[in-house]
């Protein structure tokens, strides 16, 4: 069955974080160590879910923007997923009286976007747009430290200014 969109105290709400925030060029250095870059991904990869995203889509749409045909594929596409599954409802949706499962969704926003990139013959720009996008986001997502509140995981372990290790 469906179920309601998660309220605002839930830790699942869908929303996109403030650029800039996201593009704080004051945020960024270098990791310490290989266990840092990957808690600084982890952190990101969860707090700025949405923005990258948006910024996949934003490259992907770049890809297509000589293909006309292509961006009009798969632009419906993504109005299909938006309207179909991301669009927020209070009640679950029903069609002729039957309330239609969020995995019967995903099913059918999956399958229509399939078939607009079968008919758009869009798989390498989809190929170099995961690339690229990747790409950015693992640059991102490891050299942007995190603003962690009170649950650092390091603790008392690094330098707070510096970000170096302190001495004991």
């Amino acid at each position: 069955m469906s179920e309601p969109p998660p309220t605002g105290d839930s830790s699942a709400t869908f929303d996109t974080k403030p650029w800039p925030e996201f593009f704080d060029v004051n945020s960024l250095s270098l990791p310490v160590s290989f266990s840092d870059a990957s808690t600084r991904l982890n952190f990101n990869l969860s707090h700025f879910r949405i923005n990258y995203i948006n910024i996949f889509l934003v490259i992907f749409f770049l890809t297509l923007a000589l293909r006309p045909l292509s961006l009009l594929f798969v632009f419906g596409a993504s109005l299909a997923w938006y309207f179909i599954y991301f669009n927020p409802r209070t009640s679950p949706l029903e069609i002729l009286g039957f309330v239609v499962d969020d995995r019967f969704l995903f099913g059918f926003c999956a399958l229509i976007t399939l078939i607009a990139l079968f008919l758009a013959h869009a798989w390498s720009n989809l190929l170099w747009s995961i690339v690229i996008s990747g790409v950015v986001v693992l640059l991102h997502g490891v050299l942007r430290v995190p603003n962690f509140g009170d649950h650092n995981p390091y603790g008392g372990l690094l330098d707070a200014e510096t970000g170096a290790y302190s001495e004991f």
